[in-house]
C-alpha cells in the first residue's frame, strides 16, 4: 500500500473518532454525530448479537427539543428462516452520556431482553397471520426493557462503569416492551408496518423507545474498500439490502444537560454532548443440561 493510502486510513480513523466522541450542538439546525464501525473486529464479528453496527445522535427534526439515539446492532442480516434475528438475553446493551466534558459516563440508558417462545412444540417463528406483536400466531417474540442509571454526585462512580457502581441511581423507565418482530413475509405479517409501529413505547414525560429489526442505513462501498483501497466511482453499497438490529430512544434536551436547560448557543457550556455505546455480559457464565446462569458484574465487549 502506498503511503499516500496509508495517510488516508489514518485520518479517516481520526475522523471516526472524532465524530463518535462530540455529539451535536443544541442549534435550530439540526447537527448530528454519526459512526459506524459494522463488522470491523476479528473477535467480535464471531458474536453478531453483541456487535455494534453504528451509532447515530442528532437533534430530532419532529421533535427538535428532543435528541435522537439510534444505535444498530448484529450486521449483515439477510432473509430467510426458519430462524430471524434477535437481541441477546444475556447481553446489556447500553448507550452513554457524557454532559460534563471529563470523558466519563454521568448519564446511561440501559436496554435488556427477554425472549418467550409461545409454543416450545415448534421451530416455526409464526405459526399463522400476525397483525399484532400480541397475536398468538407470533410464535418467538421479545420484550425490552430500558433503564436510566444515573452518576452520584459524590463521585463514587469515577473511573468505574455505571452498572458496576452501587451508589448509582436507577430508573426504570419501561418495562416489557415488546419488541417489533422481523418481518417474515406478506402472509406472516401482512401489515407489518402496522405492527412494528405497535412497538413505539411512550416512557413518559417526552421520551419514546424503539427496538427491533430495521433496513441498514449505512452506505459504504466495503468490498473496494478493503480490497487494497481500490476505490470505485461510483461506489457500490454493500449494506444495500440488508438488515440491522435497531434500539432508539427520543429524549429531551434537557433530561441530558448537565443544568437542565434546552441550550441555543453552540459555544455554551451546557451545549455540547459525548455520546457513545457498548455491550456488555456478566463476567461468569455457567453452562449445564439446558441452562444457562451468569453471574458477576457486568464486562465490556464491544463499544462504538
Amino acid at each position: 500500500m502506498s503511503k499516500q493510502k496509508l495517510a488516508l486510513v489514518a485520518i479517516v480513523g481520526v475522523l471516526a473518532l472524532l465524530v463518535t466522541s462530540f455529539a451535536p450542538a443544541f442549534l435550530a439546525a439540526p447537527q448530528q454525530a454519526e459512526a459506524s464501525s459494522h463488522r470491523e473486529a476479528p473477535l467480535i464479528s464471531q458474536d453478531p448479537v453483541a456487535d455494534a453496527t453504528d451509532l447515530y445522535a442528532f437533534v430530532s427534526p419532529d421533535r427538535p427539543d428532543t435528541v435522537s439515539l439510534i444505535t444498530n446492532w448484529i450486521p449483515y442480516q439477510g432473509t430467510g428462516g426458519p430462524n430471524f434475528f434477535r437481541f441477546g438475553d444475556d447481553v446489556l446493551y447500553e448507550t452513554h452520556i457524557d454532559n460534563v466534558g471529563d470523558a466519563q459516563e454521568h448519564i446511561v440508558f440501559q436496554f435488556t431482553f427477554k425472549t418467550l417462545i409461545v409454543n416450545p412444540n415448534t421451530f416455526l417463528f409464526t405459526t399463522g397471520p400476525v397483525g399484532m406483536p400480541s397475536d398468538t400466531q407470533l410464535n418467538v417474540r421479545q420484550y425490552m426493557t430500558v433503564t436510566r442509571v444515573d452518576a452520584p454526585a459524590d463521585g463514587s462512580c469515577k473511573n468505574m462503569p455505571l452498572s458496576n457502581c452501587a451508589t448509582a441511581t436507577r430508573n426504570v423507565l419501561g418495562k416489557d416492551i415488546a419488541v417489533a418482530p422481523s418481518n417474515v413475509g406478506p402472509a406472516s405479517m401482512p401489515i407489518y408496518a402496522a405492527t412494528a409501529a405497535v412497538s413505539v413505547a411512550d416512557l413518559g414525560n417526552g421520551m419514546l423507545a424503539f427496538a427491533g429489526q430495521r433496513a441498514d442505513s449505512f452506505f459504504a462501498d466495503i468490498g473496494s474498500l478493503f480490497d487494497l483501497l481500490t476505490i470505485r466511482n461510483p461506489g457500490v453499497n454493500n449494506f444495500a439490502g440488508y438488515n440491522v438490529n435497531t434500539i432508539s430512544m427520543q429524549v429531551p434536551i434537557r433530561m441530558l444537560t448537565k443544568d437542565g436547560s434546552t441550550p441555543k448557543d453552540a459555544a455554551g457550556a451546557a451545549s455540547v454532548l459525548g455520546i457513545w455505546t457498548t455491550s456488555s455480559r456478566r463476567a461468569t457464565t455457567v453452562l449445564s443440561a439446558g441452562a444457562t446462569s451468569s453471574s458477576g458484574e457486568w464486562v465490556q465487549i464491544e463499544r462504538l
